[in-house]
């Protein structure tokens, strides 16, 4: 009976004793009461006893059962912190890398921008360039008919 429903347990072997101790004593008197009688007041402590202890059983297996059930709801709980860091450090690498890739982007714009500004340079001194070869090609050609003079219908003139 040292176990969680051992009370009852006994109070129904004990019933199956009282019942079958007066199908046993049917027709012996009086006495038979008073001997249950003495009987149940002498299992009165076992069964206060058993009575306890099976109320201890139950309450320490209760106890047992809501301190399982707090260590699972801990350990719930901490695989959900976890997971939760897990997601916000993937998140965290995601916008890390979504930002890397915009300053590449960003840097590749920049050098972009660099190369035509450079090649829009070039191409204003090349235009420069050619401006002042004309400009020395005119200038040499005015010499020159300046120094030769200018000749019109086959006369020369100065």
């Amino acid at each position: 009976y040292n176990r969680i429903g051992g009370f009852n347990a006994y109070v129904r072997d004990m019933e199956a004793v009282y019942s079958t101790y007066r199908q046993k004593a049917t027709g012996k008197g009086p006495a038979v009461e008073k001997v249950l009688e003495t009987f149940r007041a002498t299992e009165t402590a076992r069964r206060n006893t058993i009575r306890d202890t099976d109320c201890k059983l139950a309450e320490e297996d209760r106890k047992i059962k809501e301190e399982q059930k707090k260590k699972e709801d801990a350990r719930v709980a901490a695989e959900r912190a976890a997971e939760k860091e897990r997601l916000a450090r993937a998140e965290a690498a995601r916008a890390a890398e979504a930002q890397r890739r915009a300053e590449a982007e960003r840097a590749a714009e920049a050098a972009k921008r660099r190369a035509a500004e450079e090649e829009a340079k070039r191409q204003a001194a090349e235009a420069e360039a050619a401006r002042q070869a004309q400009r020395a090609a005119e200038e040499r050609e005015r010499r020159n008919r300046k120094k030769n003079g200018l000749w019109i219908g086959g006369t020369r003139i100065w």
